[in-house]
């Protein structure tokens, strides 16, 4: 594999013996992209870091490209080298100037701390061969990152301050709701259509709330949703607001155009709309009143998941948005509006509810934009990776275990979901050609779905990989080429249905939708059975500090199996999800799971979907 170094790796210095004895080669001399910063530690080595625009530092720094050397290594001495690193320093991906990324050597952030910036050199032989390198009265550029041990100060961009007010804005204390948006209030023939109104004023939150839900639920922020909808019998229907909906011509309880009754439980106007509708495990709070504390549990739910910030979304924003927001501000809640993420009836109320909000220097809270929001959850996802890799995260216990209790640290346990592809899971791909029944591996997919959900509100690691080959098939041996005697246009490489079979690139040889990679999941691609091997899996994991595999994925005896074998061999501690993973032939997977689980664990532990969210959920 290629190997990017900045420090005393390269050629002539300290540490370049390690990189020889393990078979090194160098390749060229290069530069990172314009986004790393570079810290002397102690004048012993560097300490190069990735910094996001959004990643709070002490002082002001600017991140440039910084001076590497590109050396061939080889993949199975990659651990060999970092073991014989410098504490802090680890192996991860790093992004060239020219756009290429490769491995390379980074620095954990606690280690800059009070280390002096040496950015501004641009590399760690500029810096060695200054007047500042080994004197330590010269003053020091910039300051180290705050160690995640530390307050760090996350904001949102807000009106009319910066909110929330004390810069605690983190995944476990936060919250986004979204008030009422309904078939009664957004879409055509429900309460608001019939009062005579512009949908367009309701519907106009929906494309920012889709952004922001996306960046959210990729986040492990807690979401929720409310309705606001009346009993059949409508007995929790005040007289006064019965009368009044029935004098604008909209009368609760009444059969609207959809064929339903209006604002009434369990009828169609009362659902939330598709294109914001609730994922499993996020509240939905219905409600009878404008506000949704009054008649609900919702502070309830809020104190025990340990809420206090809560940004508000939805429709109306004068009327339900509003009333909710107010009550939550008398209760001690951090509140938020989202100007773009709600909307009114009348675009003259929304403009006089926003600016309620900020007079006072913010009587009831602040204002943003979903845009800002989402750019201050990078900052707090950002923090929140590197705290889990120095704390290692929570730990967890599935008891129900076989053969015996199954123990995890979240920030440790990576979730490796093994060939979810449309090759082997849809009509018309490899599998299918073969003669095998898809329908057999599709069946774990809700199960598959439900455990990466889970693990991302987590916040652990995840892993998927693709069994592929490039397009010269340079990589596919001729053993595997051939084997089972395929007929012409079923072999790997061929045109198939949905692209050439098993190549990368290609349409069958991508992932699911319903299991598809989000952004900062690594996808792998293995050329094998097994994922470890002729991949840089084990040094991905070893950089991020993993030492426990949850599996997943297709099928069960083949590509899960050996995986899980090659990393039992390689010292992990490894538990198949049993009911996340598949095969074309149940009697298969049912031997798998026994060969896993034999003699007191030989090569794992088995474990159910169910199992492994209860033991999230108990250590949330």
């Amino acid at each position: 594999v290629v190997l990017a170094v900045n420090g005393t790796l390269m050629r002539g210095l300290g540490l370049n013996k390690n990189m020889l004895d393990a078979g090194a080669e160098f390749i060229e001399e290069s530069k990172t992209s314009q986004e790393y910063r570079l810290w002397s530690i102690n004048d012993i080595h560097p300490g190069m870091i990735k910094v996001p625009a959004s990643f709070p530092v002490r002082a002001e720094g600017t991140a440039c490209m910084v001076e590497l050397e590109l050396w061939e290594v080889p993949a199975v001495a990659l651990v060999g080298i970092l073991t014989k690193e410098p504490p802090g320093l680890c192996i991860g991906t790093i992004t060239l100037v020219d756009g290429r990324e490769v491995l390379g050597v980074l620095c954990e952030p606690w280690r800059t701390f009070g280390m002096r910036e040496i950015t501004p050199f641009g590399g760690w032989r500029k810096y060695c061969s200054s007047t500042s390198f080994g004197n330590p009265s010269a003053p020091s550029l910039a300051t180290g990152l705050l160690p995640p041990s530390l307050p760090c100060p996350i904001h949102v961009d807000s009106n009319p301050y910066k909110w929330p007010f004390d810069g605690c804005l983190q995944p476990y204390n936060t919250a986004l709701c979204i008030i009422d948006m309904q078939v009664d209030f957004c879409a055509k023939g429900g309460y608001v259509d019939l009062m005579g109104y512009d949908l367009n004023a309701t519907r106009k939150p929906i494309e920012p709330l889709q952004r922001l839900l996306k960046c959210f639920r990729a986040a492990g922020f807690f979401v929720m949703h409310t309705r606001e909808g009346h009993r059949r019998d409508l007995k929790n229907l005040p007289a006064n607001k019965l009368w009044r909906s029935e004098k604008v011509g909209a009368g609760i309880g009444s059969v609207g155009p959809h064929g339903g009754r209006i604002l009434t439980i369990g009828e169609p106007g009362w659902e939330i709309i598709p294109e914001l509708a609730p994922m499993e495990g996020e509240p939905v709070i219905d409600k009878p009143g404008k506000g949704t504390f009054v008649g609900t549990d919702l502070d309830l739910i809020l104190r025990t998941n340990g809420i206090r910030n809560i940004i508000f979304a939805g429709v109306t924003t004068d009327v339900c948005v509003h009333t909710t927001m107010r009550d939550a501000n008398d209760m001690g809640y951090e509140c938020l509006l989202l100007t773009d993420g709600t909307g009114a009836t009348d675009q003259g109320n929304h403009d006089a509810a926003c600016k309620m909000v900020t007079m006072q220097v913010g009587v009831f809270g602040a204002l943003a934009t979903a845009d800002q929001v989402i750019a201050a959850v990078h900052g707090a996802t950002m923090h929140a990776e590197l705290e889990r890799s120095f704390s290692g995260g929570k730990s967890a216990t599935i008891p129900e275990a076989l053969p015996y209790e199954f123990k995890f640290s979240t920030g440790k346990t990576a979730l490796v979901m093994i060939d979810f592809q449309r090759d082997f899971c849809l009509p018309g791909g490899f599998g299918f050609s073969k003669g095998n029944k898809v329908e057999n591996v599709t069946a774990c997919i809700p199960q598959a779905t439900k455990l990466l959900a889970a693990v991302r509100a987590a916040d652990m690691v995840v892993i998927h990989t693709l069994e592929s080959h490039s397009p010269t098939l340079d990589d596919c041996p001729t053993s595997k080429l051939t084997r089972g005697n395929p007929v012409e246009g079923d072999r790997i490489g061929d045109k198939g249905e949905m692209g050439r079979i098993l190549v990368r690139g290609e349409y069958g040889n991508g992932i699911v939708d319903e299991v598809a990679p989000i952004e900062g999941e690594k996808l792998l691609y293995k050329p094998g059975k097994g994922a470890f091997w002729a991949t840089e899996l084990h040094a991905h994991l070893q950089a991020r500090g993993v030492t426990h595999l949850l599996f997943a994925g297709v099928t069960t005896d083949v590509c899960v199996q050996t995986s899980m074998r090659e990393g039992n061999d390689r010292g992990y501690e490894c538990a198949v999800v049993e009911d996340a993973t598949a095969s074309y032939f149940p009697e298969f997977k049912k031997a798998t799971l026994e060969m896993i689980r034999a003699q007191g664990g030989i090569v794992g532990w088995t474990v159910t979907t169910d199992q492994v969210c209860a033991a999230l959920q108990r250590v949330q």
